[in-house]
């Protein structure tokens, strides 16, 4: 009787995990999004290094748009 019931509890959690994650194909669109990327810098001394990194990953990911570089 109890491996039933764990035979019947793991079915019903793979159940659960298939329903849930067809939901994560109904969330996908066609069109690109644009992201929006904000990043608090309170060190002053690394603020050009992070400028450049910026800068960088928007030329590696163009639908990133950043804030502000200043």
């Amino acid at each position: 009787m109890r491996q039933k019931k764990k035979i019947l509890f793991s079915i019903f959690i793979s159940l659960i995990f298939l329903f849930l994650s067809g939901f994560s194909f109904f969330n996908r669109s066609e069109d690109k999004q644009k992201v929006e990327i904000e990043f608090f810098n309170q060190k002053s001394e690394i603020a050009e290094g992070l400028r450049h990194a910026g800068k960088s990953f928007e030329k590696e990911h163009p639908n990133v748009m950043p804030t502000d570089y200043n």
